[in-house]
């Protein structure tokens, strides 16, 4: 007798086809969605911001015996590539992370940002009182943040 193949069999190999074509579908739109996602988040752009401290200078100043401040310029560098820098905020901490001060105000040279390959300057002053000194050679961590929320850190040294 000859063994004939009966439609269950045909359908079930369809189906199995289907399931395999299917799963492939479905992994390469979640696959091309989350590449996509992440061109076209507004992380992208903090992403592509990757400028550098390049030196620190601070110099401490004192007015009386109850108040001093410290004025420091961060020197950074754009490198080519990289989106546009536009610093917001900054802060100067001991190495061990503890604040030392935080400035109200910060002044960026060249005004509209820093342009990819170029460099610039960020300068400001931090006031601290009651009586609080930072002798010359104390060490301390410059820390600036771009308008992106991307923070870049670099190590300097209080000159007096």
């Amino acid at each position: 007798m000859a063994r004939r193949r009966s439609i269950s069999d045909i359908v079930a190999i369809m189906m199995l086809i289907l399931v395999a074509i299917a799963a492939v579908v479905l992994i390469y739109m979640w696959l091309s969605g989350l590449i996509g996602g992440m061109r076209s988040s507004s992380g992208a752009a903090a992403m592509s911001q990757r400028a550098e401290i390049t030196a620190v200078n601070a110099t401490y100043h004192l007015i009386n015996t109850t108040t001093s401040y410290l004025t420091v310029i961060a020197y950074v560098f754009n490198p080519p590539g990289s989106s546009a820098v536009s610093f917001v905020s900054a802060y100067v901490s001991f190495s061990n992370g503890t604040l030392v001060c935080s400035p109200s105000h910060i002044t960026v040279s060249p005004p509209m940002g820093i342009s990819s390959g170029s460099g610039g300057e960020v300068s400001f002053n931090c006031t601290f009182t009651g009586g609080y000194s930072l002798p010359a050679g104390t060490p301390i961590v410059v820390t600036l943040i771009t308008n992106q929320g991307v923070s870049v850190s670099a190590a300097g040294v209080v000159s007096g």
